[in-house]
């Protein structure tokens, strides 16, 4: 999808079963898709509102063997560094590597099933909302040394998988960097990720 000039704030909305997937790079379009699998059917939809626009790609897949072989599907996005975005990412069990860092991000929604996943983050946006909700499923999350982050939700998983997190409150976790930091991260993590950790690069 060309970029729009007048385009300001994002939306990415990415929903599939399953496969591997990945958002990696910068473009001067709006958004760009690279597509590889069999029997599947990429969609890509856009809707402008003023200085917004919506972004829905979406993939329908299906999974089957070919001489013995399990075959998936993959795509690998690449998004617009100049605007602000918003991310929702829905599939099934799946590889993911997202690589959000180059990215002003805001908001950020992560639903899977069994997954393995791993999101980097920058420092572009001054906070970022991550709303995880995953089935049994492996998450790493790789965050700036410039950025505090606050964790909420299971707390004995929390407690297990963060070294360098301290409680604060019920169901709170806070990094050693918050309260030194102006960019933060507030991840809001559901109990049923079964592996789950926080590094700093």
């Amino acid at each position: 999808e060309d970029m729009n000039p007048a385009v300001k704030y994002g939306h990415l909305s990415f929903s599939s079963g399953a496969g591997a997937f990945s958002i990696d790079g910068e473009t001067d379009k709006l958004v760009k898709a690279n597509t590889r699998g069999w029997l599947s059917d990429y969609d890509l939809h856009t809707n402008y509102e003023d200085s917004a626009v919506y972004v829905d790609i979406h993939l329908q897949e299906r999974e089957f063997k070919f001489f013995g072989k399990k075959i998936k599907n993959r795509i690998n996005m690449q998004l617009n560094p100049k605007v602000e975005w918003d991310v929702d990412l829905n599939f099934g069990a799946a590889n993911g590597k997202f690589d959000l860092s180059p990215y002003k991000v805001k908001d950020i929604s992560l639903g899977t099933g069994a997954a393995t996943v791993e999101v980097k983050l920058g420092d572009k946006a001054d906070t970022t909302d991550f709303h995880v909700e995953m089935g049994a499923s492996t998450l790493t999350i790789l965050l700036p040394k410039t950025v505090g982050c606050k964790l909420i939700g299971d707390t004995f998983l929390v407690s297990r998988n963060t070294p360098g997190f301290h409680k604060k409150g019920d169901d709170a976790y806070y990094s050693d960097n918050y309260a030194d930091t102006k960019k933060k991260v507030n991840i809001y993590i559901s109990s049923g990720v079964s592996s789950f950790s926080v590094k700093y690069y």
